[in-house]
């Protein structure tokens, strides 16, 4: 019947639109007299779109069937069309696209003219700040149990849900054995327990006003967005600050996969670290944003990660007002190193020289997992293997974490080694990290071992040996 009904309203303004055509004499069919009856009566909300919802979509699935009679009438009028075959051409293609351009602009108007209002200022938001101004029709959330005292058949749900929906809506009413479970938005919650107080007792009762909830969320939106907008001016101001200071000699920007490693570049000095690494390579643009925030006549690039150089030297090419040094870190151990032999005394070159001199005094580690097997070096390795990651490819292979680790620091020892720095990844517990480096000190009792958290993802433990 509800498809019946809409197919009804929706062939009656069809006929309209043919008895438009007969008084309205235009060169126009009167299929189209009726799609604007239609698009009036729908705008004006004199037919609303659920009343035509679901008629209308099934006729647009089968809309491709109607267009067979027109065809099959093109097709026995062929030889009456083949004398103006172009004129119709260019007419049929012309009005399809006036057709396709008027519609668009149309469902623009339309989308635009039926979204509510977004924008409204609150009084303590700050300037620009926006809330959601929302209607609620039925203000209070109404919820409760009722334990059934007599017979609540199909007949009566149905009875009561009518009810229910005349007083409300988001209605739900479910009856399991002896009890209903009932929610309803209300403006008169009473009603509804003294309704159903006519089948049983009521538990589980609950109400709750959505506007004061609403009013709630836009008063704490607001203060979110008066803090952020104080937050931005305050940033503003401390960069404007910033440029109308003197600049200084020297800046650092280096790239960090890990929150302990960038405290660790903070503390020589760097002046902005990038969050970044091996599945989370900062582009140029996040390399020359760091520059703009560093107030310095030189500033110089560590990559810490050999997929990075290229973007810094773009960078370096790009600035103007400053001076981009890129000295070419691979890993963080020569991104360390590099900041290490820093010296205020030097010349801007003779540092990016002597950074990228130290480089060759470090080697560097990281052992890491495989996703997959595969072979490297004419090494088998299965998936889930612990892998040791050198300078010059793949040092060590295992299933155990800590074996695998001593493996690859071995493979990159020598005799003029001193130093052995161990930084634990975000995956890495300290208890098994400080155990990893008592058998290292056991191992090389010869050198000295550092220990640093990292907090990289990827990579279990980076290493360094100097």
């Amino acid at each position: 019947m509800k498809y019946l009904r809409q197919f009804g309203i929706i062939l009656a303004v069809t006929c309209a639109g043919e008895i438009m055509k007969y008084f309205i004499p235009l060169p126009i069919p009167g299929s189209i007299y009726g799609l604007i009856l239609m698009f009036v009566l729908l705008l004006t909300k004199v037919i609303k779109v659920e009343h035509v919802k679901e008629t209308g979509e099934f006729l647009i699935e089968i809309m491709p069937l109607m267009f067979i009679p027109a065809g099959v009438g093109l097709i026995t009028s062929w030889s009456q069309l083949q004398s103006f075959l172009v004129p119709l051409l260019v007419i049929t293609v012309v009005s399809t696209f006036v057709v396709m351009i008027v519609t668009g602009k149309v469902t623009d108007f339309s989308i635009t003219e039926s979204k509510p209002s977004t924008e409204q200022t609150v009084p303590g938001a700050g300037k620009g700040a926006a809330v959601e101004n929302v209607d609620i029709k039925f203000g209070y959330c109404t919820e409760f149990i009722i334990m059934l005292d007599k017979e609540f058949d199909e007949k009566t749900e149905a009875d009561f849900k009518a009810f229910l929906t005349s007083i409300g809506d988001s209605i739900v009413c479910v009856a399991l054995d002896d009890i209903v479970k009932v929610h309803v938005h209300t403006n008169h919650p009473g009603q509804a327990f003294e309704k159903a107080l006519e089948y049983g007792q009521l538990t589980k009762m609950k109400v709750d006003n959505m506007r004061e909830e609403h009013n709630q969320k836009v008063v704490a939106q607001s203060e979110l967005q008066a803090a952020a907008a104080k937050q931005a001016m305050e940033k503003n101001s401390e960069a404007e600050q910033k440029k109308a200071e003197p600049a200084k000699d020297f800046g650092f920007i280096t790239i960090a996969p890990g929150s302990g490693i960038a405290e660790i570049f903070k503390g020589l000095g760097v002046d902005e670290v990038i969050e970044g690494g091996q599945t989370m390579n900062p582009s140029t643009e996040d390399i020359l944003n760091a520059a703009d925030k560093i107030n310095a006549k030189t500033i110089y690039v560590l990559p810490n990660n050999s997929n990075i150089i290229l973007a810094a030297n773009q960078a370096a090419s790009i600035v103007e007002d400053k001076e981009l040094i890129v000295i070419p870190t691979k890993t963080v151990p020569q991104g360390i190193t590099a900041m290490i032999n820093f010296e205020t005394t030097r010349s801007a070159k003779d540092n990016g020289d002597a950074m990228t001199d130290s480089l060759s005094t470090v080697k560097s580690g990281q052992l890491t997992y495989a996703v997959r097997d595969t072979s490297i070096d004419g090494k088998e390795i299965k998936k889930n293997n612990y892998l040791g990651l050198g300078d010059k490819g793949l040092a060590a292979v295992g299933t155990d974490m800590d074996e695998t680790l001593l493996e690859m620091i071995e493979s990159m020892m020598s005799d003029e080694a001193e130093l052995i720095s161990v930084y634990y990844g975000a995956d890495v517990e300290e208890a098994a990290a400080e155990a990893v480096v008592s058998k290292i000190e056991e191992k090389f009792p010869d050198v000295d071992v550092e220990l640093q958290f990292g907090g990289q993802p990827v990579y279990y433990y980076i290493v360094s040996v100097e």
